[in-house]
């Protein structure tokens, strides 16, 4: 399996795990606060779907407000959803990047970056919020929670 190949599964399989698990939430657990960081699990996914979105799209400016407002208004099987297609999306993508992508910064500014270097970055980014997510779980539902490492993906049995 080539490594682009590999990353675009294993990112699919473990957002997909993930998504299958914060479905069981009730609404009011979903948008939960947490004590200590003020995040609710729908603030965090509209945030690591919005950094997919506007990096899919960093050719149209001013998307960055009208895609933010948009994720803000989806209840929680709207935005599950969506996130479970940019994922798909993000995989499809994988093999046609060009020698370089333009990335924005957090300032909205862009810079041409090496594929290698832009698709580090949003896998590196999606990894970060995925553990947080999955400990927000644990702390609203006392609840273990699913593995999403690459050693489980790799050892998995057939799912």
């Amino acid at each position: 399996m080539s490594l682009m190949r590999n990353i675009g599964a294993y990112y699919r399989w473990a957002d997909t795990k993930v998504i299958e698990l914060l479905s069981t939430l009730s609404e009011e657990e979903f948008n939960q606060e947490s004590e200590g960081s003020k995040k609710s699990i729908a603030k965090l996914i509209q945030h690591l779907v919005l950094y997919y979105e506007i990096n899919l799209h960093t050719y149209q400016k001013g998307i960055y407000d009208d895609i933010k407002l948009k994720l803000s208004k989806m209840d929680q099987s709207q935005l599950l959803t969506h996130w479970k297609e940019i994922i798909i999306r993000f995989e499809e993508i994988l093999f046609t990047f060009p020698d370089t992508m333009k990335m924005p910064t957090p300032d909205m500014k862009i810079l041409d970056v090496p594929a290698e270097v832009y698709i580090f970055s949003t896998t590196d980014h999606s990894t970060y919020h995925r553990g947080q997510i999955i400990l927000l779980y644990k702390e609203i539902t006392n609840n273990e929670a699913v593995s999403t490492d690459h050693y489980s993906f790799i050892t998995r049995s057939k799912e």
